[in-house]
């Protein structure tokens, strides 16, 4: 089972917003996954204020991953390059990408404003 981000928020804090079919079978689900990117979205909601944590997000997705027993699934660079492409990555960063010719591939300090060290 792959969970998004928005069923770990609820599986961690909110589960009323789970019924009680999606928690059963979730709990009968022999490996639960989340996204590598679920720890982007988190850290993004987080650093933008719209998510409280009691922990700095580092803490607490490993906390929650080991309490629920979840795996990450691990996403290639390919697809972190393509979903620059998206209008959320481009506003954000204001990357204008070419309809042709190569990539523009974007330098990672651009990110790590979000995971400012070890205990972010």
């Amino acid at each position: 089972m792959l969970l998004d981000t928005c069923a770990l928020l609820w599986l961690s804090h909110q589960q009323e917003n789970l019924s009680s079919t999606v928690l059963k079978k979730i709990d009968a689900a022999p490996v639960v996954y989340i996204s590598s990117i679920t720890g982007l979205e988190i850290g993004l909601k987080y650093k933008s204020g719209k998510l409280a944590l009691p922990v700095p997000p580092r803490m607490w997705f490993e906390a929650i991953l080991e309490h629920h027993n979840i795996f990450v699934i691990e996403i290639d660079l390919e697809i972190y390059y393509d979903s620059l492409k998206s209008c959320f990555f481009s506003k954000i960063f204001g990357i204008k990408q070419p309809s042709t010719g190569p990539k523009k591939h974007f330098d990672i300090q651009e990110l790590l404003w979000l995971f400012p060290g070890p205990s972010w």
